[in-house]
């Protein structure tokens, strides 16, 4: 890979646009899109990316051409000093002065005034993003890009200016020298080593001993005292597991066994959790213990033990989110004790030190799908527009959901995906209180009836669990079109639901992810349950945010209820007016097509009505082993960073894949297959749709009255652009919080640094000062 050119030769000249130069750079070099703040673009598979990927290229630069080309450093061997602005270069050069100076080596500005300087890796060696031994980053500020890391390509341009390459040929970062001497010392945090002749080894404590001032390099991890009672419970369990496998470890296996120990315990020594002498010692001790020292000899062992420590020290080991969950919550509760201040400018500060505050971006409380993922072609796209065309009121966000509903219900118990999945959604459409939702309803009725398919109708609510049971039992494929899900969910999720009631969340989890197996009804004193293949239960349901989100508690999310729903909201209200198309009856091609997929005469019984499904199933190939690769890329790496079940992620590779195995079928109803756009869009949206849920659920959800009240001032303070002042709250409100409530909510937010307070003058007329409420976050 290393020094491998372009033909023709690179030409910076002919690079006009960030499209451009990925194209130019993708045959040499791992690029993928990333945004103007520099994250790749939401379901970008980055780790996957690799160079001469020029088809996968082109295809995310054609549905993002302003994207800047990331380079994913790992795969190109390379390792880049990232230094933030001018303070970042002054402190390389001061580092690299005590060593004869700054290396000659690729070196790219930045925008924001940084630099970027390239190196490539050792052989055999794989440095990740670790900053070793550099000092603190408040002293020293300058990130480690390498395995695992990424930068923005040289010569890619963003709104404020270009990631700037003096030299001209971006490809020159190939030929980066390797990693000098001094600063491989330094990212691998080495020291002196210890002279091979220690003497017998000590008895080790029983619990293991913090070192006494942090021995993990500065930015290296986060790291908390080891007086926190559970982290230091979680770090002795740690350690002596591995002391104990080495101990315990048979011939055959234990210097690999040694390798792979020690690495772990000098990750809890790189975090300032463990001592590094209790570390070595207990090492040699329990390598004593199974023979290894006395059959390969002590130097032998000091060198395994020497060699790991570095990769250890290099990798800390990262604080458990369960305890950076509490860390956060000190700091909160340190955060309460400070008072905060608005200067005159409007800026917020720590009436103490002076610190700044960043106030919260003013940012949309419902956020609003990107149009590019409304743009659906085929079959989808077509039932989407005519929708939209004979509404009073289009909501195109809304229609895309029931459209694409319909066709995977259609679908169902016979259509399924790459890995056996199957087409089921459950869709929340929500909009505005009185903005047409209901159109999309009628329209998929309209439709399901022209086309003669009336068993895919479902029911409109459910008042219990057998009855779910009941319905799936007569009609194992139905579309279920649920109108106000908030009130519906109310009563299901409530605590004082009966049994009967609750049962339906369960169900509706169940049936979600059963595909192409066996479901069991419930076996009850009167009756035996009943297995039924691959059912297909669709739920399609509107509602207003507000009441949807104060109907869910944490619970649901934690059992993964809600991660199971593709969220589809919309602010728009649309004035109603004259539709496009002024018949409501679904055209006849459109007919046609929804008929040809749902009536079938060989397999219409077995479908719609049978609980054994005697058709054999289709199922929907990836269109090549790229588009396979990246959909498992996409899964790894969404399942590597989940925080549990419950997790608004959880599920977001498997609805990409439900979206992109609908749009497929879409497209070709004879011999479809999931291509590398489809699976894109796919992701993209079920990703848009993981985040939405996220912050929507923590704008509206609240466990009680006076956090719900909290939510409902936080977001009419956003609404009205992040600060206002009490009239316009109050008339945003529209009356509906009694003065004594908002003031005593407006007193818990400043408590919680959530809302600021501005006195300003009255004006050139005078008299009180008016009171400004500002959002920090």
């Amino acid at each position: 890979m290393m020094g491998c050119v372009l033909h023709p030769p690179f030409d910076p000249a002919t690079i006009q646009t960030n499209a451009k130069l990925a194209l130019a750079l993708a045959s040499s070099l791992a690029v993928f899109p990333c945004d103007d703040t520099k994250q790749p673009l939401h379901g970008t598979p980055w780790k996957s990316a690799r160079s001469g990927q020029i088809d996968r290229v082109q295809r995310w630069w054609a549905a993002h051409p302003d994207a800047m080309p990331g380079i994913h450093l790992g795969a190109v061997g390379l390792i880049v000093m990232d230094a933030d602005g001018a303070e970042g270069i002054a402190a390389f050069e001061r580092i690299a002065e005590q060593h004869g100076g700054v290396p000659e080596c690729p070196m790219v500005d930045t925008p924001s005034g940084g630099r970027h300087y390239y190196f490539r890796q050792r052989s055999g060696e794989a440095l990740g993003n670790s900053r070793g031994s550099l000092p603190p980053k408040s002293e020293c500020p300058i990130d480690v890009r390498g395995d695992g890391g990424y930068v923005i390509a040289p010569d890619a341009t963003r709104d404020d200016g270009v990631y700037l390459f003096p030299d001209g040929d971006p490809l020159d970062i190939l030929h980066a020298p390797e990693l000098p001497d001094w600063l491989h010392d330094i990212l691998t945090g080495k020291r002196e080593e210890e002279e091979p002749s220690r003497p017998p080894s000590t008895p080790v404590p029983a619990t293991v001993p913090a070192a006494s001032a942090p021995v993990c390099r500065p930015g290296a991890a986060r790291t908390l005292d080891m007086g926190h009672p559970r982290l230091r419970a979680w770090v002795e369990s740690a350690f002596d597991a591995e002391i104990k496998a080495l101990e315990q470890c048979g011939t055959g296996g234990r210097n690999n066994q040694l390798n792979t120990s020690a690495f772990a315990v000098f990750q809890l020594v790189a975090a300032g959790w463990v001592a590094e002498d209790v570390a070595h010692g207990a090492l040699v001790q329990a390598a004593e213990a199974c023979g290894l020292v006395k059959d390969d000899g002590r130097r032998s062992v000091l060198r395994t033990i020497s060699s790991a420590r570095k990769g250890g020290m290099a990798q800390p080991r990262q604080v458990p989110e369960e305890f950076q969950r509490d860390e956060e919550i000190a700091a909160a509760a340190v955060e309460l004790n400070r008072e905060l201040a608005v200067s005159s400018d409007g800026t917020i500060h720590d009436a103490a030190t002076g610190e700044v505050i960043e106030p919260e971006e003013a940012t949309a409380v419902i956020p609003e799908l990107p149009r590019h993922l409304l743009r659906v072609p085929g079959l989808v796209g077509e039932i989407a527009d005519w929708i939209v065309d004979t509404s009073p009121s289009p909501l195109p966000v809304l229609a895309m959901g029931a459209a694409l509903t319909l066709i995977g219900t259609l679908m169902g118990r016979k259509w399924f995906g790459p890995t056996r999945s199957s087409t089921v959604l459950y869709v929340l459409a929500l909009a505005p209180s009185g903005s047409g939702k209901e159109h999309q309803i009628q329209a998929m009725r309209r439709m399901i009836r022209g086309a003669a398919v009336n068993n895919a109708l479902g029911g409109r609510s459910f008042t219990s669990g057998p009855a779910i049971e009941g319905q799936v039992k007569r009609q194992p494929l139905t579309l279920n079109c649920i109108d106000e899900i908030g009130a519906f969910l109310k009563r299901v999720l409530s605590a004082r639901a009966s049994t009967y009631e609750g049962d339906i969340a369960r169900l509706i989890r169940e049936l979600w992810g059963i595909n192409d197996g066996v479901w069991t009804t419930t076996t009850r004193a009167s009756e035996a349950g009943v297995d039924i293949t691959a059912p297909h239960f669709s739920i399609y349901a509107t509602g207003v945010p507000e009441e949807l989100f104060e109907a869910i508690g944490s619970g649901d999310l934690s059992n993964g209820t809600m991660n199971r729903f593709l969220l589809l909201p919309t602010a728009e209200a649309v004035a109603a007016g004259k539709p496009a198309l002024e018949d409501p009856a679904p055209p006849l091609d459109l007919l046609n097509a929804v008929a040809a997929i749902g009536f079938d005469e060989a397999d219409f019984q077995s479908r719609w009505t049978a609980t054994f499904m005697a058709v054999e199933p289709r199922f929907i190939p990836f269109a090549s082993g790229e588009v396979e690769a990246a959909f498992y890329d996409f899964k790894n790496e969404i399942a590597g960073n989940l925080k549990g079940a419950g997790d608004f992620r959880a599920r977001t590779a498997e609805m990409a894949l439900r979206l992109a195995t609908i749009r497929a079928f879409g497209l070709d109803q004879r011999s479809p297959s999931v291509a590398a756009d489809d699976l894109a869009w796919g992701m993209e949206l079920a990703s848009w749709s993981a985040s939405a849920m996220e912050r929507m659920c923590m704008d509206f959800m609240a466990e009680n009255e006076t956090q719900k009240l909290a939510n409902k001032v936080k977001r009419t303070i956003r609404e009205l652009g992040g600060r206002c002042d009490r009239t316009a709250l109050i008339r945003r409100l529209k009356n509906t919080v009694r003065a004594r409530d908002l003031t005593e909510t407006l007193d818990l937010l400043k408590a919680g640094h959530f809302v600021a307070e501005q006195k300003v003058d009255a004006g050139p007329k005078g008299g009180r000062k008016q009171t400004i409420y500002v959002l920090t976050r």
